[in-house]
């Protein structure tokens, strides 16, 4: 789960479909908005969390500097007033009467949700993390430009040390708060596309046995039954795309090899400095029934043919140029890149994420020689 600076994933924010509904207790509980707001604008709108990306659900006119909103949630939630391209204002809000006031910087006010009293209280810890990470980052951009970089280990290894504090926080929240929409939100936030089947399966269980029901649960649910498809043992299902040159490739053409199926992209920093690995791991094994399927979740393809020459991939690449919505990526529910899993002969999966050294080291230990 840890993720050095060197090493990081990017990773596409997606979701499942959610359906879940409150309990209906006769009278219709809603939330009910006033606001005030400093900035110049002319609507501001209403964002909430549909269970794959945040959507407008209403929208107000801003008249002499108030707005309002009247809305029923299904549950307690973070919403997000939106007042400019790049200015919003997260609430963890709930079905009560809010009364909100946006003003520059950090200085907003939010009075009437309880919801957001409390997550205020996780969020300055939070925060807290963040400077200090933010602190030992900047320590190692300064030690990078420099020319003796040897100190650059050890402040790799603080920043994981406080990236894990971090994570342990977080992960011992939602254990003593199981019954919490919070510790709901702050699962699928941090730990849905950051952590093994096995983690999440861990972390939910928490949240059975408390039977709290929420849409972010549901959908590290969904991202359960996703990791299942890439588990090792499993059978893939075939596969096909058109390569580099527009030809079709099967991935059963490859039956009786092994095969690394990498998920990359040309803009994606991580997998470019991963490349080298790859070439070398091909490089090594290419003679002993080993090679690479690239898949690209690029759009643009002269930038996917160019990093290809540019980093010596020699061996083939599909893709369909749809980015994130790559139909073979969203087989294998891929949520970050890079991603890769080795298949046997027969098309089992018996890796997966394997990179540098212990890349290497699997082939090594697992190739037929």
């Amino acid at each position: 789960m840890k993720k050095t600076l060197l090493t990081q994933t990017i990773i596409f924010l997606g979701f499942g479909s959610f359906s879940q509904m409150i309990p209906n207790k006769g009278i219709e509980e809603r939330m009910e908005i006033t606001g005030t707001i400093e900035q110049t604008a002319d609507w501001i709108y209403l964002k909430q969390f549909n269970g794959k990306q945040r959507i407008i659900t209403d929208s107000s006119k801003i008249e002499n500097g108030k707005f309002n909103f009247n809305v029923r949630l299904l549950e307690p939630q973070m919403i997000y007033l939106y007042y400019s391209e790049k200015e919003n204002m997260p609430i963890f809000a709930e079905n009560a009467q809010i009364s909100v006031q946006i003003k520059d910087g950090e200085n907003s006010i939010v009075q009437g949700s309880k919801s957001n009293d409390n997550w205020l209280l996780i969020d300055k810890e939070l925060k807290m993390f963040d400077k200090r990470l933010d602190s030992i980052y900047s320590a190692y951009k300064e030690v990078e430009s420099k020319i003796d970089t040897s100190g650059l280990s050890k402040i790799e290894k603080n920043y994981d040390r406080e990236d894990e504090n971090k994570l342990n926080y977080i992960s011992n929240y939602i254990k003593e708060n199981s019954n919490s929409y919070q510790s709901a939100y702050l699962l699928s936030r941090f730990y849905a596309f950051s952590s093994n089947q096995q983690e999440l399966e861990d972390l939910v269980n928490v949240f059975n046995k408390s039977r709290l029901k929420s849409v972010y649960i549901e959908t590290i649910k969904r991202r359960i039954e996703e990791l299942n498809k890439t588990k090792v043992g499993s059978i893939i299902d075939d596969f096909e795309l058109p390569d580099s040159n527009g030809v079709v490739i099967n991935i059963k053409d490859y039956r009786g090899q092994y095969v690394l199926i990498d998920f990359w992209a040309s803009w994606c920093g991580p997998c470019r400095r991963e490349n080298p690995n790859l070439v070398k791991a091909y490089n090594e094994f290419k003679d002993e029934n080993f090679t690479i399927l690239g898949v690209s979740l690029d759009t643009d393809r002269e930038n996917w043919l160019s990093a290809i020459v540019k980093d010596e991939l020699q061996w083939s690449h599909i893709s369909d140029l749809k980015g994130w919505n790559n139909a073979v990526a969203s087989y294998f529910g891929v949520k970050s890149i890079p991603f890769s899993v080795v298949i046997d002969p027969n098309g089992v999966i018996i890796g997966k994420d394997l990179r540098g050294d212990e890349l290497i080291k699997f082939l090594n230990d697992n190739l037929i020689h």
